[in-house]
């Protein structure tokens, strides 16, 4: 089973001092990243920011999608800002 770990709060959002390329990329690479790893799950850390984008792309993809890391996997795939320190865990990073 994979993981995708939306990453940080303000990860695909608009924030003081992010440029709409760079959040507009970080949305880009979210639904590239669940249409390449197709993950088993989708954790998200609430239904804002990263977690409400990642919630769209999943349920358009038929990908479950959960609030919470108590799920268990054999590897996980997270963006800046996610973390499971108990399973092997490849980070993307967006530029």
């Amino acid at each position: 089973m994979i993981l995708l770990i939306t990453g940080s709060r303000d990860f695909c959002e608009a924030v003081e001092g992010k440029s709409r390329d760079d959040y507009m990329a970080e949305r880009v690479a979210l639904g590239f990243a669940l249409d390449m790893i197709g993950p088993s799950a989708v954790v998200t850390d609430g239904n804002q920011g990263a977690g409400r984008w990642a919630a769209i792309w999943a349920d358009r993809r038929g990908f479950r999608c959960d609030i919470g890391m108590e799920i268990t996997a054999d590897e996980c795939v997270c963006f800046p800002g996610g973390y499971r320190p108990d399973i092997p865990t490849y980070e993307v990073v967006v530029r």
